[in-house]
């Protein structure tokens, strides 16, 4: 099976094209001891796109993942859950995907985000994040200026380098409408205009190669 490796700010990816993922040990290719390795493996087919866990469940929708296949296929558009997902592809290596907020809900301590998947948002790092990764991707967030920087715990992938749609969901917490988020592997922008989101980061195509599972 053929397959391209790519990242962005430190968020992997696996792609692979045309091939159905029931026919792929999901698990062992994202195993970065016995497999290739990555935080999610994205599976294509023309426009139509799925993601997973590297453990073997399924992700409802990834930003950082679609803007690497942006980066890949040099398409604009991609379907997701049957939403569609547009993408800008810059000259100089950039890549905005746009992302629509559905939900910000306040509560004590913590916001819930739902933008195609679900995020709860820390201002603080005095909770377990354990207690939430079943459900939602976690975020730890610290405002500075017009930055904020994120530690990401992310649903069937423990703790990553960064996320896109964390990113957002952490922007759209913060009420900042033009904010720069730093990962720990690198740094996002998002812009906020109403209810939608543009994600910019810049991923990269690391390597291609065929595996035999």
């Amino acid at each position: 099976m053929r397959f391209v490796k790519a990242e962005t700010n430190g968020n992997d990816f696996i792609i692979v094209e045309d091939v159905t993922p029931d026919l792929v040990d999901i698990k062992k290719i994202c195993n970065r001891k016995y497999g290739i390795g990555c935080d999610q493996i994205i599976f294509i087919q023309k426009q139509n796109v799925s993601f997973f866990n590297s453990d073997g469940s399924r992700a409802n929708m990834c930003g950082n993942g679609l803007a690497a296949l942006a980066k890949y296929t040099c398409k604009d558009e991609f379907i997701v859950n049957n939403k569609k997902y547009k993408c800008i592809i810059y000259q100089n290596g950039d890549i905005a995907v746009e992302v629509k907020i559905l939900s910000v809900e306040k509560n004590s301590n913590y916001f819930l985000v739902d933008v195609g998947n679900k995020h709860i948002v820390f201002f603080d790092d005095n909770d377990d994040y354990l207690n939430y990764t079943d459900e939602y991707n976690v975020h730890y967030a610290k405002i500075a200026g017009n930055t904020i920087n994120i530690i990401t715990y992310e649903r069937g992938a423990g703790r990553t380098n960064a996320c896109g749609s964390g990113a957002v969901a952490v922007a759209a917490a913060s009420g900042m409408h033009d904010v720069t988020i730093i990962h720990e592997g690198g740094i996002s922008n998002v812009k906020l205009s109403k209810n939608i989101a543009t994600l910019i980061v810049r991923p990269n195509i690391i390597f291609s190669g065929v595996t035999m599972y």
